[in-house]
């Protein structure tokens, strides 16, 4: 298949017919590829663009390309607020700032995570209520989002 032909195949309905599983694995080797081309850059260097405007109310800068999130289950760590700010923005995770007295509580208030895995790492455990900050907290060390089921969970040390 060309690659022409590959885009057009690449309909509205075909991604719907993707489980959420299958779409960030999607997601995942097309950023991979999106590194390679341009000769890989860090998670830490993309963490220098700011928050998108829509939230944060601050203009965008341009995009680095993040460094492809292993889909094995695997846990990154997001280590800046910006880093967790891109990350709200990427995989569609409402958030608003102001809310409380700092932007960090801000993120855990609306469960942001410190640490998430494309699909569920071995041990994953997933909170039986999804309440950030009265259930449990971002960034609790064993506390890790899981992008493919789109929820918190604990993943033992």
């Amino acid at each position: 298949m060309q690659p022409d032909e590959l885009t057009e195949a690449v309909t509205p309905a075909l991604l719907a017919a993707l489980s959420d599983e299958q779409l960030a694995l999607l997601e995942a080797k097309c950023r991979s590829e999106r590194q390679r081309r341009t000769g890989g850059t860090s998670a830490a260097a993309a963490s220098s663009s700011s928050a998108p405007s829509q939230t944060s109310g601050t203009k965008r800068k341009a995009e680095e390309p993040a460094a492809a999130p292993p889909p094995d289950g695997s846990i990154v760590e997001l280590v800046t607020i910006n880093d967790r700010l891109k990350f709200a923005h990427e995989h569609g995770l409402e958030f608003e700032q102001g809310i409380q007295d700092t932007i960090e509580e801000d993120l855990d208030c609306f469960g942001i995570p410190e640490r998430f895995a494309m699909v569920p790492p071995p041990g994953f455990k997933p909170y039986r209520r999804q309440k950030p900050g009265i259930e449990f907290f971002p960034s609790d060390r064993e506390a890790v989002y899981v992008v493919s089921e789109r929820a918190f969970g604990a993943v033992p040390e």
